[in-house]
């Protein structure tokens, strides 16, 4: 299934496709609500000097790597955008600088700051900054509230988007608004506006239809918040704080999960766990075979951190194959069953997640036979380490049930990002929730 949330930063590949803070300023609501056309051109025409496009600039071509957008939020020159649009430059700031663009063409050279991973927002600094800002204002709006997304869409010029307001999507791990308007990639980072010209969300992905989504405005309150007690000047390790807010975010995922009433799902004769958080989504299948008959049963989340272009991590998924033979013999169905258990995932489930094998070790794997219940099952753990950061890995589990020679449960199972020690409590809990009379 696709991922729910698609980024809408450009990258210099997609370029080449297409031609309540305690400084906000008070704004008085009009006594009667101008025409939508006319709320968004007053909006426009007010913060135009407040909002730029943020570009992503190699310094060896001296050429835009990627694109997004971003608003000044500050009297000090702070800027808000997408930690995505700007992560080349944290990676590698030898390679590449970012760089600001105003409306009246005015390029003026940025630093990074702080960000948060997560949250998918990053706090940049004009080294000119100009005296007007937007001042930010709250998420807790009524549905069908309108909306004003600004943002520089396929990089063709800045523009302003209508919407409406729908409230905040339920059944997720990361807060995100639902936007009832069309973001495009170029748009990344841009303020979200209330009819009073506060903001109220940052622009971030797009699920197309004019499905879209925003970070609610209080995570980048959050996170000003915390860049404010920042020694001044202090030198920072990008890798150090990325590593603390992934672990910090797994151990807020296995909360969530240790702390939500596990659903169980019934796949042939066994019961599994189901969704066992609201974030999670499961899905079905099966199909008669001459010789035997099958089902899958698949639950996993939509939601993901990206690290990087080529980089994403903090997803989980499981999958439950049942097999009963109806014409094979006991050493013919083994053989199915060997099979199945030994291949790996199907395209969805490939370990893309890092395009840069220089970024993640080799798999390695233990394998041998454990006994859970009432059931015997050959089991095979393959984890690889993060290189930048050591303290989490990407892991691959697979079990398969041996006791029975007509009927068989498979097992397979992915978690990127992960601390060893919550992937063994995790199992554990897991395999004692899956329940087969045999």
């Amino acid at each position: 299934m696709p991922k729910l949330n698609v980024r809408i930063g450009l990258t210099a590949a997609a370029i080449g496709m297409v031609c309540a803070l305690g400084w906000c300023r008070p704004v008085l609501a009009a006594a009667t609500a101008p025409p939508e056309s006319s709320q968004a051109e007053r909006l426009f025409q007010r913060y135009k000097q407040s909002v730029y496009q943020v570009r992503v600039i190699d310094a060896a071509t001296q050429e835009k790597k990627s694109v997004g957008f971003g608003f000044q939020f500050t009297p000090a020159g702070e800027l808000a955008t997408n930690f995505h649009v700007v992560s080349a430059a944290v990676h590698k700031p030898a390679r590449y600088r970012v760089e600001c663009l105003r409306e009246d063409g005015t390029r003026e050279s940025a630093s990074i700051v702080y960000f948060n991973v997560v949250h998918d927002l990053a706090i940049i600094r004009l080294e000119q900054p100009q005296s007007e800002y937007i001042p930010l204002g709250n998420s807790e709006l009524s549905k069908g509230a309108m909306l004003y997304c600004i943002g520089n869409p396929h990089d063709l010029g800045t523009a302003i988007v209508s919407g409406t307001f729908n409230g905040i999507v339920e059944k997720t791990l990361y807060r995100r608004i639902l936007f009832s308007g069309s973001l495009n990639p170029g748009m990344s980072g841009g303020p979200a506006l209330d009819s009073h010209g506060r903001v109220v969300g940052i622009n971030v992905s797009t699920a197309g239809n004019e499905i879209s989504f925003l970070v609610p405005v209080e995570r980048l309150a959050e996170i000003y918040a915390e860049l404010q007690t920042q020694p001044e000047h202090a030198q920072r390790s990008w890798d150090k704080l990325i590593e603390q807010q992934l672990v910090d975010n797994q151990n807020y995922f296995f909360q969530m999960i240790s702390s939500a009433e596990w659903k169980h799902a019934t796949i042939g004769d066994a019961t599994v766990p189901g969704e066992i958080s609201s974030f999670f989504k499961c899905w079905g299948d099966s199909q008669e075979e001459i010789l035997y008959r099958w089902s899958v049963l698949r639950c996993d989340t939509d939601e993901s951190v990206s690290v990087a272009d080529d980089f994403y991590t903090g997803t989980m998924l499981y999958q439950y194959v049942w097999m009963e033979s109806t014409g094979l013999n006991p050493m013919q169905f083994y053989s199915l069953v060997r099979r199945t258990f030994s291949s790996g995932f199907d395209d969805d489930f490939a370990f893309d997640n890092i395009g840069n094998r220089d970024d993640a070790q080799r798999f390695a794997t233990r394998s041998g036979i454990v006994r859970s219940g009432n059931q015997k099952w050959k089991m095979a753990v393959s984890t690889r380490g993060y290189v930048k950061y050591a303290a989490l890995c990407d892991a691959f589990i697979a079990m398969a049930s041996l006791d029975n020679p007509r009927k068989a449960l498979i097992v397979k199972m992915q978690l990127l990002g992960v601390q060893k020690k919550r992937l063994q409590e995790f199992l554990r809990k897991f395999m004692e929730q899956i329940q087969w009379p045999g």
